[in-house]
């Protein structure tokens, strides 16, 4: 009795100290209000970043919903992130634990458009700020309708207008760049967020500028984007979706970039003055500028890229995918280090000049193990169609046929691809454990990377991991049949009832139909025996190689003797 007492009262100490340091949001909540519980969270986000910095807690948890930064029109409200919080959004409104939220089905949406619905010209100045704080964090929103058009704070700026010294840039906040986020002299750190219809001078997605001195400094923070959509964002000066300002280097990993647009340079990223970004696993589609439809570098700007992809990116003038310009006389040009990465089906508007990369003067890229559809000199690289799986819908895994399976370099890589998969998996089945090419590491429907008797694709699929040997002798449902069996025959193994097995045998004037459970990724063979005490098996040679459907597969076999026996072998196509 004591016991059973002790461990209840240890469940509620832990309920107690996983949620002390939270505050709670939801928009819904019409009652008392003090962020201790779902049942009394605050009606308003800004309202529990707030509360959490008074009261030193780390973290602001939302609910689904919409939520404006005012009830009322001011332009310059926004939601500003404070320093050491973390705000998340994807939750329904019950969850104890972070981990059991889902953004993509709770969503979460942080809107600018405060004025007249629709209309995107009222809006606010930017959605989301971080302006005056370090190690501040949002997480699961989607940030949307963000309008900067604003002032220009900075010395010499003009009010809706771009800056274009480095003096000026750093001097003050410029309203008219980052209608969706803007990091201004501090950095936030933006994961699994889609950032979309926001509208900018400047950035309409995501403004970065951290620099307090015209050059930078090596202590200065930088922003860190990871799985992050930006989407339908557009500028009018620079950076549809993203632009880096001033020795800002962010990150970017597994992010992607689709249907932004520029009406002068950079559709999808534009960097400048001093800006060298890191990007890994990104995919830039769709995007338009008159320059640099997808990519854009000037003032010594000299990116990083691993795994990226350009495609179906377009610029009216130069450089659809890449786009390398201008630079200080006496400054280092830009440079960008490009590696297992692919730039195919991008397109000049009007001019005849390159789609995938634009070199102004001397600014040449570092390319290797890439795909380059106009072709680049460097070890390793392409120039062949590299097989996206549907480019039209901006799915850029890459088909069973695809050159870039195996043709990339461990150097510069990573441990996994643009969701999740691991790197490097032996792709084309040759025994050879090789990077791809690309965003995405090609799961093979035949490969056994780690040698555990399981498909690579198959273990995927049921949350193996195809680099982690030894799991192939689990059984994980306890039905008598290895796991590794089950890969083969395309099986559940967490279902007792998913089994390969003959289901039907009916026989009539020696004709004889069998019937058997089956996969449409697997195909089936028919072997039959008359005497299992001295006779082997014989495979019926006209039942072979049958493909399977899910309603199972069907052999017909002719035969007078009695008895006879028959089993069913499974094989990968």
């Amino acid at each position: 009795m004591k016991s059973g007492l002790y461990f209840t009262i240890s469940l509620l100490v832990l309920w107690v100290a996983t949620v002390q340091a939270v505050v709670f949001v939801d928009g819904s909540n019409g009652g008392a209000a003090d962020g201790a519980s779902w049942a009394t969270a605050y009606p308003t986000v800004q309202a529990g970043i707030d509360a959490a910095e008074a009261s030193g807690d780390d973290s602001v948890w939302v609910a689904a919903g919409t939520y404006e930064p005012t009830t009322g029109t001011d332009r310059f409200a926004t939601f500003e992130l404070k320093s050491g919080i973390a705000v998340y959004g994807g939750f329904e409104g019950n969850e104890r634990e972070r981990s059991e939220r889902d953004w993509a089905v709770n969503v979460t949406v942080l809107s600018g458009d405060i004025g007249t619905v629709g209309v995107a010209n009222d809006n606010v100045y930017h959605v989301v700020s971080c302006t005056n704080a370090t190690d501040a964090a949002i997480d699961g929103f989607t940030i949307q309708d963000g309008y900067a058009d604003g002032p220009n704070m900075g010395t010499g700026g003009i009010p809706g207008q771009n800056s274009t010294s480095a003096d000026a840039i750093v001097s003050g906040i410029n309203h008219s760049a980052g209608g969706g986020i803007i990091n201004f002299q501090s950095a936030a750190s933006v994961r699994n967020c889609v950032i979309s219809n926001n509208f900018g001078m400047k950035a309409g997605g995501a403004y970065n500028m951290v620099s307090t001195v015209p050059r930078g400094s090596d202590s200065d923070p930088n922003p860190y984007f990871e799985n992050c959509t930006f989407i339908n964002n557009a500028a009018s000066k620079r950076g549809g979706a993203v632009q880096n300002d001033v020795a800002t280097h962010p990150t970017f990993v597994n992010c992607r970039f689709y249907d932004n647009a520029c009406d002068a340079k950079g559709g999808g990223m534009y960097n400048d003055f001093y800006c060298s970004p890191f990007l890994t696993n990104c995919v830039f589609a769709g995007n338009y500028s008159i320059m640099a439809g997808a990519l854009g570098n000037d003032g010594t700007s000299s990116p990083t890229l691993s795994h990226c992809v350009f495609a179906n990116n377009e610029a009216w003038d130069k450089g659809a995918a890449i786009y390398n310009g201008s630079h200080s006389a006496t400054a280092p040009a830009n440079l960008p280090t490009i590696i297992n990465c692919i730039s195919f089906g991008n397109k000049i508007t009007t001019a005849p000049g390159p789609a995938d990369l634009e070199v102004w003067h001397d600014n040449f890229a570092d390319i290797t193990y890439s795909i380059i559809e106009e072709g680049y000199d460097g070890v390793g690289n392409l120039s062949s169609d590299p097989r996206f799986s549907d480019i039209a819908n901006y799915d850029v895994s890459l088909l069973n046929s695809s050159p870039a399976i195996d043709a990339g370099s461990k150097v510069g890589s990573t441990s996994v691809d643009i969701d999740g998969v691991p790197r490097p998996l032996d792709g084309n089945n040759d025994g050879l454990v090789l990077v791809d090419i690309g965003a995405h590491e090609y799961l093979s429907a035949s490969s056994d990377t780690d040698g555990d008797g399981m498909l690579d694709e198959w273990e995927s699929e049921y949350g193996y991991s195809p680099v982690a040997a030894g799991d192939g002798l689990l059984d994980s449902d306890g039905d008598g049949i290895a796991d590794a069996d089950e890969s083969i025959a395309d099986t559940n193994p967490f279902d007792t009832n998913s089994l390969f097995l003959i289901t039907g045998l009916t026989c009539e004037s020696g004709t004889n139909q069998i019937v058997a459970t089956a996969s449409a990724r697997r195909q089936y063979g028919l072997l039959y025996c008359t005497n299992l005490t001295t006779g082997g098996w014989t495979v019926d040679l006209s039942q072979q190689d049958k493909a399977g459907t899910e309603e199972g597969v069907e052999f017909i076999h002719l035969s007078e003797a009695d008895p006879v026996f028959y089993r069913i072998q499974v094989s990968v196509p």
